[in-house]
């Protein structure tokens, strides 16, 4: 017969399981993210009625559940029902981990390695079809960078894609200091070298960001001014020679300055960048017009088709975008009430990696934070699962 203990262990296994099928299905499976996440919900459930979970208290969950709640509130005044149902489905994991972080008891820090290991093994084998293609035709995808292209990528967006490399490198970087292993110093350079050569330029500046983050982190922590100095410069250094030497860097950053020359400057620009500065001044105007509680959930693509439909009726040929920023989006369908609780969201877990001096935690908030001012991150499964897993580990993990 099996103990109390011996079910116990059982049940932090199917746990574990049911986190493992959330990280395997970002990977171009969806339904095994929505599989683990039901699976998550269940066996806490389970978990609370069995008295292996108990309830502890975390400002971190808190908020998640509040920002959720209020997201909810927006039904009463969204008359598109269908289009707001289909937002909260997609948000789902936000309440889900939310609810359940509030009873999950510390995640052992082994567990975290293996799946640190998975997710940055699973990332690097990602990238290799697409290293494959590059080079097979490298002066031709070089020329195409010229144009605002990319190189073909397993995943849908090419945005959400190098922000996830930018965190598999950053947890390299965590294995490397935490084994002293050099196979994860490898690991995060051949990742450090993809990112300057996919050129997205978000996941370019979060990666060099989070190695700045890291380098003042160290120096307050070690006060080691020689060394805070050398790395400084071999960053500095490795710009400058992406610029220089890699055809995708280059040609995407002049690609970047000519866009924003020919919008500022012009008025009016044939970049890809010129429609997602449309669909933020078309959410800025939906701020405005609704700045308190928002116009809605379920409104805010009517709202914004609405809009669109004005400014191609003048003589433009717009396509309709949603707005290209997750807080935008966030203050135009559910008010200023609804933005400031995002932000409070994501700084409490800001504030509590300073408070418990975690780097990674710090890094990875940045990064989720950047996401958010280029893409609607969390409008999409894989955006809302490439947020809350993280976080779920981070405020759970035994230290």
């Amino acid at each position: 017969m099996m103990t109390s203990i011996d079910r116990k262990l059982q049940f932090d296994h199917y746990l574990l399981g049911s986190i493992f099928l959330v990280l395997v299905g970002m990977f171009r499976m969806p339904v095994l993210m929505t599989i683990g996440f039901v699976f998550i919900s269940g066996i806490t459930v389970y978990g609370i009625l069995k008295k292996y979970l108990y309830f502890q208290f975390d400002i971190v969950f808190i908020g998640a559940i509040i920002f959720y709640f209020w997201l909810t509130l927006t039904y009463f005044w969204s008359e598109n029902t269908d289009y707001f149902l289909e937002r909260l489905r997609i948000k789902l994991p936000i309440l889900i981990v939310g609810v359940c972080g509030l009873w999950f008891q510390k995640i052992d820090i082994n567990h975290f390695n293996r799946f640190s290991y998975l997710f940055v093994t699973l990332m690097i084998f990602s990238t290799l079809p697409s290293i494959v293609v590059y080079f097979s035709m490298k002066d031709y995808y070089d020329h195409q960078y010229l144009y605002g292209w990319t190189i073909p990528i397993p995943f849908l967006s090419h945005i959400r894609y190098g922000l996830m490399l930018v965190v598999a490198f950053q947890i390299s970087l965590y294995l490397y200091f935490t084994f002293k292993n050099r196979i994860f110093i490898w690991a995060g350079l051949f990742l450090f070298v993809v990112i300057n050569i996919f050129a997205v330029r978000s996941a370019i500046a979060t990666l060099y960001i989070s190695i700045l983050v890291f380098i003042v982190f160290e120096l307050f922590k070690t006060r080691n001014f020689k060394s805070t100095f050398i790395v400084t410069i071999l960053l500095v250094l490795s710009i400058l020679f992406s610029y220089n030497y890699v055809p995708s860097f280059r040609n995407k950053i002049n690609y970047t300055k000519w866009g924003i020359q020919q919008l500022f400057i012009k008025g009016k620009s044939e970049s890809s960048d010129e429609g997602s500065y449309i669909s933020l001044v078309l959410g800025t105007e939906c701020i405005k017009e609704n700045f308190w509680f928002g116009c809605g959930e379920g409104d805010l693509k009517d709202e914004i088709a609405k809009k669109y439909q004005r400014l191609n009726e003048e003589g433009h040929s717009y396509e309709i975008k949603m707005p290209h920023n997750q807080f935008i989006w966030t203050w135009a369908s559910s008010g200023v009430f609804g933005c400031l609780l995002l932000i409070g969201f994501l700084g409490t877990v800001f504030v509590k990696g300073i408070y418990k001096s975690n780097v990674w935690s710090i890094m990875f908030v940045l990064t989720a934070a950047l996401s958010m001012t280029v893409e609607q991150t969390l409008e999409t499964q894989l955006g809302v699962s490439f947020v809350m897993l993280p976080l779920l580990f981070f405020s759970k993990l035994k230290t």
